[in-house]
Protein backbone atom coordinates (compact mmCIF):
# COMPACT_ATOMS: atom_id res chain seq x y z
CA UNK A 1 0.00 0.00 0.00
CA UNK A 2 1.22 3.76 -0.53
CA UNK A 3 1.62 6.60 2.24
CA UNK A 4 -0.98 8.29 3.51
CA UNK A 5 -2.08 11.69 2.87
CA UNK A 6 -3.49 14.83 4.29
CA UNK A 7 -5.64 17.32 2.32
CA UNK A 8 -6.89 20.63 3.76
CA UNK A 9 -10.05 20.79 1.81
CA UNK A 10 -11.21 18.26 4.54
CA UNK A 11 -10.00 15.18 2.54
CA UNK A 12 -8.17 13.19 5.64
CA UNK A 13 -5.83 9.71 5.45
CA UNK A 14 -5.66 9.39 1.46
CA UNK A 15 -3.89 6.66 0.26
CA UNK A 16 -1.03 7.39 -2.49
CA UNK A 17 -2.90 4.56 -4.55
CA UNK A 18 -6.64 6.05 -4.52
CA UNK A 19 -4.59 9.81 -4.65
CA UNK A 20 -4.19 8.74 -8.45
CA UNK A 21 -7.75 8.64 -8.72
CA UNK A 22 -8.54 12.13 -6.61
CA UNK A 23 -6.93 14.19 -8.92
CA UNK A 24 -7.90 13.04 -12.54
CA UNK A 25 -11.83 13.96 -11.00
CA UNK A 26 -10.96 16.86 -9.79
CA UNK A 27 -9.22 18.17 -13.12
CA UNK A 28 -12.37 16.81 -15.05
CA UNK A 29 -14.77 18.38 -12.46
CA UNK A 30 -12.85 21.72 -13.44
CA UNK A 31 -13.30 21.09 -17.01
CA UNK A 32 -17.17 20.13 -16.67
CA UNK A 33 -17.62 23.82 -14.62
CA UNK A 34 -15.25 25.62 -17.06
CA UNK A 35 -17.40 24.22 -20.01
CA UNK A 36 -20.50 24.82 -17.34
CA UNK A 37 -19.37 28.49 -17.26
CA UNK A 38 -19.08 29.40 -20.76
CA UNK A 39 -22.38 28.16 -21.35
CA UNK A 40 -24.08 30.04 -19.14
CA UNK A 41 -22.11 33.13 -20.78
CA UNK A 42 -23.27 32.32 -24.13
CA UNK A 43 -27.40 32.00 -22.70
CA UNK A 44 -26.32 35.37 -20.92
CA UNK A 45 -25.50 37.00 -24.19
CA UNK A 46 -28.46 35.34 -26.32
CA UNK A 47 -30.83 37.05 -23.37
CA UNK A 48 -29.34 40.24 -24.11
CA UNK A 49 -29.56 40.06 -27.83
CA UNK A 50 -33.45 38.82 -27.44
CA UNK A 51 -34.07 41.52 -24.87
CA UNK A 52 -32.63 44.00 -27.39
CA UNK A 53 -35.14 43.03 -30.21
CA UNK A 54 -37.94 44.68 -30.90
CA UNK A 55 -41.54 42.80 -29.78
CA UNK A 56 -43.99 41.98 -32.27
CA UNK A 57 -46.84 44.79 -32.06
CA UNK A 58 -50.44 43.65 -31.85
CA UNK A 59 -51.72 44.62 -35.27
CA UNK A 60 -49.82 45.41 -38.34
CA UNK A 61 -50.34 49.30 -38.90
CA UNK A 62 -48.53 49.64 -35.57
CA UNK A 63 -45.57 47.60 -36.36
CA UNK A 64 -42.54 49.79 -36.66
CA UNK A 65 -41.34 47.73 -40.15
CA UNK A 66 -44.14 48.03 -42.18
CA UNK A 67 -42.27 51.54 -43.67
CA UNK A 68 -39.59 49.00 -44.71
CA UNK A 69 -41.83 46.13 -46.11
CA UNK A 70 -43.26 49.60 -48.27
CA UNK A 71 -40.44 50.50 -49.61
CA UNK A 72 -39.46 46.57 -50.26
CA UNK A 73 -42.50 45.72 -52.30
CA UNK A 74 -42.50 49.49 -54.07
CA UNK A 75 -38.63 48.45 -54.94
CA UNK A 76 -39.29 45.28 -56.31
CA UNK A 77 -42.99 45.64 -58.01
CA UNK A 78 -44.28 42.56 -56.05
CA UNK A 79 -44.22 41.21 -52.84
CA UNK A 80 -44.41 37.93 -50.74
CA UNK A 81 -44.58 36.87 -47.38
CA UNK A 82 -41.19 34.78 -47.77
CA UNK A 83 -39.81 37.55 -49.56
CA UNK A 84 -40.60 40.13 -47.07
CA UNK A 85 -39.60 37.31 -43.83
CA UNK A 86 -36.08 37.40 -45.88
CA UNK A 87 -35.42 40.72 -46.40
CA UNK A 88 -36.49 41.85 -42.81
CA UNK A 89 -35.65 38.97 -41.09
CA UNK A 90 -38.48 38.00 -39.40
CA UNK A 91 -40.87 35.33 -38.51
CA UNK A 92 -43.51 34.39 -40.68
CA UNK A 93 -46.78 35.48 -38.52
CA UNK A 94 -45.29 38.92 -38.70
CA UNK A 95 -44.79 38.73 -42.16
CA UNK A 96 -47.75 38.03 -43.09
CA UNK A 97 -49.26 40.67 -40.74
CA UNK A 98 -47.44 42.81 -43.04
CA UNK A 99 -48.44 41.70 -46.05
CA UNK A 100 -52.37 41.63 -44.56
CA UNK A 101 -51.63 45.74 -43.63
CA UNK A 102 -50.61 46.33 -46.75
CA UNK A 103 -53.44 44.72 -48.83
CA UNK A 104 -55.65 46.38 -46.37
CA UNK A 105 -54.24 50.31 -47.14
CA UNK A 106 -54.59 48.77 -51.06
CA UNK A 107 -50.78 48.99 -51.35
CA UNK A 108 -50.51 45.60 -52.67
CA UNK A 109 -53.06 43.50 -54.78
CA UNK A 110 -54.95 40.03 -53.41
CA UNK A 111 -53.46 36.85 -53.04
CA UNK A 112 -53.40 35.03 -56.44
CA UNK A 113 -52.50 31.29 -55.13
CA UNK A 114 -50.52 30.39 -52.60
CA UNK A 115 -46.77 31.00 -52.35
CA UNK A 116 -47.19 33.61 -55.73
CA UNK A 117 -45.79 37.44 -55.26
CA UNK A 118 -48.55 39.85 -54.98
CA UNK A 119 -48.61 42.88 -57.14
CA UNK A 120 -47.84 46.54 -55.62
CA UNK A 121 -50.74 48.46 -56.96
CA UNK A 122 -49.86 51.81 -55.81
CA UNK A 123 -46.09 53.39 -56.22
Amino acid sequence: MGNSYSDTNGLRNISSDSLSLTFPCRYATMRVMKSLEDRIDALENRVRILENRTPAPISGKDDPLLSKAIEIAVKNGKVSTSYIQRMLMIGYARSAALIDEMEEQGLIGPAKRSGQPREVLKK
